[in-house]
């Protein structure tokens, strides 16, 4: 089982997992003021958290409503360890 400390996100894991940034990327981000990078990062996880909730309806659809919560919880905080037994 792998520690949750080679788990946590780091700049050179991150930057393995999503590659190169393409300069004209950054240039628009550079460019956007603060509230419509929050809006985007919004939406991205709202997409995400929809996204899982979906997958794990499919996996598991007869779960109560809490187990059910506590399963996307778990999957969008990366840590199986939450909400203990419901």
């Amino acid at each position: 089982m792998e520690s949750q400390k080679s788990q946590e996100p780091t700049a050179s894991n991150l930057h393995k997992r999503i590659g190169a940034i393409h300069p004209m990327q950054l240039q628009a981000w550079r460019r956007m003021k603060p509230y419509e990078r929050l809006n985007i990062a919004f939406q991205a996880y709202q997409f995400a958290l929809e996204t899982v909730r979906l997958r794990e309806r499919k996996r598991a659809g007869g779960l109560s409503q809490a187990e059910f919560d506590w399963r996307v919880t778990r999957r969008i905080q990366g840590d199986q360890r939450l909400g203990g037994e419901v």
